[in-house]
């Protein structure tokens, strides 16, 4: 297994079709143009990404999987186009392959995922099923979970959580791991306020 770190600033405000269009060299005929639905705006923020490659033994449920056992968070399309305006020959050290979103959805009655493809200074974007990803040259890419911090300091520490989907997720995973601990939960508009009770 290998592994590769990044941090970037992500854009979540585009339009589905100026974040596809990112990666220049997509077909004007995939269906991933067809999906905006599934995956809406998001913010413009920070973000400490993980790629992950499995080699001869990749697959799209391995990588859900493993997110799970380490707490990481599953990645959107939007994460991967920006992600993949970096050189990604030079990044992973390999003149094509691809870098996969691990946020499924649904289109035309089948669990598909989308990714990014490049070869040399080429790349697009594409969706496929998630049977597709089996090849030793694609990575799956996952957030860290910096975005939820909890200070132990204190038994009475606080953490304000931006209520956005993503930012829902990763609380969703840590309150699981904390789950003989009790809390207070009190939801505003525009934040979840999480307070660890003494």
């Amino acid at each position: 297994m290998k592994t590769k770190e990044f941090t970037i600033k992500v854009d979540g405000t585009p339009s589905w079709e100026d974040a596809v269009s990112l990666c220049k060299d997509t077909s004007k005929d995939s269906d991933i143009w067809k999906i905006s639905d599934s995956y809406p705006k998001g913010r413009e923020e920070v973000v400490e990404f993980i790629a992950v490659n499995f080699g001869n033994d990749n697959s799209f449920s391995k990588a859900l999987k493993y997110a799970e056992e380490n707490n990481f968070i599953l990645s959107t399309p939007r994460d991967v186009f920006q992600l993949a305006q970096l050189d990604l020959v030079r990044e992973f050290d390999n003149d094509y392959g691809f870098l996969v979103a691990t946020i499924p959805c649904t289109f035309e009655d089948y669990q598909q995922a989308c990714y990014v493809w490049w070869h040399d200074a080429k790349r697009g974007a594409d969706l496929h099923g998630v049977s597709y990803f089996d090849y030793p040259r694609g990575w799956f890419l996952f957030r860290k979970p910096s975005a939820l911090k909890v200070s132990s300091a204190s038994p009475q520490s606080i953490s304000s959580l931006s209520s956005d989907e993503t930012t829902l997720q990763t609380f969703a995973r840590w309150i699981g791991s904390h789950r003989n601990e009790v809390f207070e939960v009190m939801e505003t508009k525009e934040v979840l306020i999480i307070k660890r009770k003494c």
